[in-house]
């Protein structure tokens, strides 16, 4: 997933205060605690995730990573007696920003981390799963994002985003929102979660007080945290469970938030869905499937014929296909 760099700059490097003067925003609200609408089609890589558990429906994020595999967190698609929900239990929504308006597709296969449910009690270091899914036809709404696999400094920012509340203790809205949140040092992340390793272990710490009155919240869970690696957008990790959002409320200065690093598990990931690290880290966008051919050409200027003479295109004289 490419995006230009002034508008990748005014998220990650100016902040969000520009950011809405690029996008012509009139004024940030607080949404998913001090955030910004996210605009049409700039996280084509982001879904919503919904679990049945009984008669209860709870409301998750998660990122298309390949034409078949979601990343999210594991603890969104397991039941209350921490046991992993079958496939038919979960549902993808995706293509589109508004969750009323996205397409739907059930999940196929669940993956959950062994590490997390091996023990008595859920260890939140690997709370990271994959959800299997039919193929996904990519488009400009549609698409998936590589994985960062560069090392995370101190005061990296990061775009997180989410279907969850816009304000501590709010419910949550359709629309999806982002925020802009920092990496904290390890020191400060370690007086809030004393198992903490740094932010190249299995998750990065963002603090509080770097971005005070911004952060994820209730129903963010396994959503996005992405940043930007030579102008090219990459995940760093995702929303972890809540319980480690240290502090009074979402946002406050006085918390630190942890986030699940994507390129830690990357032995997970791979052995999973059976892809190799340099394709999950690739920063080249899948190909956008070609159109299919009529089966028999109305005219002979209908076809191009390049060489080899078995690759054949439709032309388009206003936006032709790039080989």
């Amino acid at each position: 997933m490419y995006i230009s760099p002034t508008l990748f700059a005014a998220f990650l490097g100016t902040g969000a205060l520009q950011l809405a003067a690029t996008l012509a925003i009139p004024k940030l609200e607080k949404r998913i605690i001090g955030g910004f609408l996210m605009p049409d089609n700039l996280a084509p890589y982001s879904v919503s995730l919904v679990k049945t558990d009984g008669f209860q429906q709870f409301t998750c994020g998660g990122t298309i990573i390949s034409p078949n595999f979601i990343l999210t967190a594991a603890h969104c698609v397991v039941n209350k007696a921490n046991q992993q929900l079958p496939p038919a239990n979960v549902t993808i929504g995706y293509g589109n920003m508004d969750r009323d308006a996205q397409e739907s597709v059930k999940a196929t296969g669940v993956y959950i981390h062994p590490q997390y449910i091996s023990g008595a009690s859920r260890d939140v270091r690997y709370d990271i799963a994959l959800v299997e899914v039919k193929k996904l036809k990519f488009n400009k709404s549609t698409n998936s994002i590589p994985i960062y696999n560069g090392a995370i400094g101190t005061g990296q920012r990061f775009l997180a985003m989410g279907w969850g509340a816009t304000e501590a203790n709010a419910t949550k809205l359709n629309m999806l929102r982002g925020t802009i949140v920092t990496a904290g040092d390890t020191a400060s992340c370690q007086r809030y979660y004393p198992e903490f390793d740094d932010n190249n272990g299995p998750q990065i710490c963002t603090l509080g007080k770097l971005n005070p009155g911004s952060s994820t919240c209730s129903g963010d869970s396994g959503s996005s945290v992405v940043a930007s690696n030579n102008d090219v957008v990459m995940l760093g990790g995702f929303d972890s469970i809540g319980v480690f959002t240290v502090g009074s409320s979402c946002g406050d200065a006085n918390t630190a938030h942890f986030y699940i690093h994507a390129a830690y598990h990357l032995d997970f990931i791979a052995n999973t869905t059976n892809i190799t690290k340099e394709v999950l880290t690739n920063t080249v966008p899948a190909e956008p499937e070609l159109p299919e051919l009529p089966e028999e050409p109305t005219s002979s200027s209908d076809l191009y014929y390049d060489e080899p003479v078995d690759r054949i295109s439709l032309i388009d004289p206003v936006k032709p296909i790039l080989y």
